[in-house]
């Protein structure tokens, strides 16, 4: 995978069956099973192998990691047949590479021109993973995945205002915490797409 695809959606944090087939309902392009023992959206290797079955080759399916030895990565990455994996700690070394995956790593924004990975697909979280909005530099990011208090709300003028290539959505699409709402889902994706569609359209006017 060379890059994110312009126009990506991720829905990260899924953990039921109702979950999974909201995102499929609404056509999310990613699917996150958060795999980071003592997170609110922690799922067990048996909950997410019921989950990873449900999905099927419907969408993408990203294990989300942090800080966890790469041995229990491993292991887990090839029990779910991963198709990309996200390390949203502080990992080092070449060793990641050899999980035969795309790798997704988080960047803060303040952080994103120089500390970028070439062989990582860009996650640019202006929350630090945990939810919650805080303000963007004035910078575009058309390259990178965006995370951080994205919501049905917000998503639309953070993609026309940054024009990132895809977001990355969790608890701006709950209903309570780790319960997911079909119809923020589906909301959340719709605005997601008309913005996408509209920052194109202006981009290929800008080129004439």
């Amino acid at each position: 995978m060379n890059g994110w695809k312009q126009g990506t959606i991720k829905v990260c944090g899924v953990r039921t069956p109702e979950d999974i087939q909201a995102c499929l309902q609404a056509r999310v392009d990613l699917i996150g099973l958060v795999l980071v023992p003592g997170s609110k959206r922690e799922l067990s290797l048996k909950q997410a192998t019921v989950l990873r079955d449900l999905i099927g080759d419907q969408a993408r399916v990203v294990g989300v990691f942090m800080n966890q030895p790469y041995s229990q990565v491993y292991e887990t990455t090839q029990a779910l047949d991963l198709d990309l994996v996200q390390l949203h700690g502080q990992e080092q070394g070449r060793c990641w590479e050899q999980l035969g995956r795309p790798l997704i790593r988080r960047v803060m924004p303040s952080d994103y021109r120089r500390d970028r990975r070439a062989s990582a697909l860009p996650l640019v979280d202006a929350g630090a993973g945990h939810g919650i909005a805080h303000p963007w530099p004035a910078a575009r990011y058309p390259e990178a995945m965006i995370a951080g208090g994205l919501t049905v709300n917000s998503v639309a003028a953070l993609i026309e205002a940054l024009e990132p290539a895809a977001v990355d959505v969790s608890s701006g699409v709950e209903s309570s915490p780790g319960c997911k709402s079909p119809q923020a889902i589906d909301e959340f994706c719709r605005n997601a797409r008309i913005a996408f569609g509209q920052v194109r359209r202006a981009q290929r006017s800008s080129n004439q």
